[in-house]
């Protein structure tokens, strides 16, 4: 997605290329505008981001605390054996 609105594609475009819905799209482009731009300064780069593999860019896009860092994975890994 980052490739093609980097090439100038549309919301309309990109959502039928990647065979997703056009409110996704644009969810991921706002997030992506934000991560690229602070207060109209530039944050990061474009390059930036895709030089990252996929679980480092999707904690960028997803930045709340994943379930396994929670009390309740803590619990269920030391039960597992049970």
């Amino acid at each position: 997605m980052i490739i093609l609105k980097r090439q100038g594609k549309g919301v309309k475009t990109i959502a039928r290329m990647l065979d997703i819905s056009k409110n996704t799209v644009k969810t991921y482009l706002f997030k992506l505008d934000k991560l690229l731009t602070a207060n109209g300064q530039e944050k990061l780069a474009t390059e930036t981001l895709l030089s990252l593999d996929e679980p480092e860019l999707y904690m960028l896009f997803h930045p709340s605390n994943p379930s396994y860092k929670g009390s309740r994975y803590e619990y269920f890994k030391a039960n597992l054996g049970y």
